[in-house]
């Protein structure tokens, strides 16, 4: 029986001790991968969606077409629009021709101040019909244009929330898109720690998923200190060029380390 104790002791011990040997590098601040940016994009016209331009999981840059909607209705809408606009523009330049010879009628005293006035009026009421037709006509421009959705960012799809040949509604959600080329790794810090760090500094994060050490900045701290936890959020800004990282990995923090290079570097 006292063997027995003697050596529940003594693996306890030996317990403990690896707890405390524990590298450091195993026991940072734990850490996840966000994107640097990401949207949800949503349909400005009611049509349907012709094609999506990128599959899920696929790369694009800013500019490019992400959906192309049915526009062959906004099309006949736009035309309508600059025929009116044409015409309202002639009935202005009629009105005002007008008015300078009923001007010059009047001068001669042929004509009286009531046809002066009416002279008058409807050239205002040609050019507030002119600005009438010119406001539906940038409208229609706008709705053709809204037809397109192209990225307002390079990135990445992450999924389609509307397919094709599906007809869709104003405001209606029909991409989900993100900027992965920089990854935030947020962690939180514990507050004994909040003046030893600094903005631009340097840190190393060990990634799970790729068994991976990556460097990059602090670019967020924290105003504040949360009350129940006593640490405060930092993000680290993380280089993903290469595409070898994915927003959603884990990882921990490493201790800083001097000889760190300035630029981000990828050590195995």
């Amino acid at each position: 029986m006292i063997v027995r104790i003697f050596l529940t002791v003594i693996v306890s011990f030996s317990s403990v001790l690896t707890v405390l040997a524990a590298s450091p590098e195993e026991t940072g601040p734990r850490t996840v991968l966000f994107p640097l940016r990401h949207a949800i994009l949503s349909s400005q016209v009611e049509s349907s969606i012709l094609k999506h331009h990128h599959q899920e999981g696929e790369a694009f840059q800013e500019g490019d077409v992400l959906i192309q909607f049915d526009d062959s209705a906004f099309r006949q809408r736009l035309l309508r629009s600059q025929a009116s606009t044409r015409e309202a523009e002639a009935g202005l330049e009629y009105a005002r021709k007008n008015r300078e010879t009923v001007a010059d009628l009047f001068k001669k005293g042929i004509q009286g101040q009531q046809e002066m006035d009416r002279a008058n009026l409807e050239v205002e009421v040609a050019e507030a019909r002119l600005l009438g037709m010119q406001a539906a006509q940038k409208l229609n421009e706008k709705e053709l244009a809204d037809c397109t959705i192209r990225a307002p960012f390079s990135g990445r799809v992450v999924r389609k929330l509307a397919q094709e040949h599906e007809f869709v509604r104003v405001g209606q959600q029909v991409l989900q898109i993100l900027d992965d080329q920089t990854l935030l790794a947020a962690l939180h810090v514990d507050s004994a720690l909040r003046n030893q760090v600094k903005l631009g500094e340097t840190r190393r994060i060990r990634i799970d998923e790729t068994n991976t050490i990556h460097t990059g900045k602090i670019t967020q701290i924290s105003a504040e200190v949360d009350s129940g936890s006593r640490t405060f959020e930092i993000k680290i800004s993380i280089d993903n060029t290469d595409g070898k990282l994915a927003a959603g990995m884990s990882g921990v923090l490493l201790p800083a380390s001097p000889a760190i290079a300035k630029s981000p570097e990828t050590q195995p």
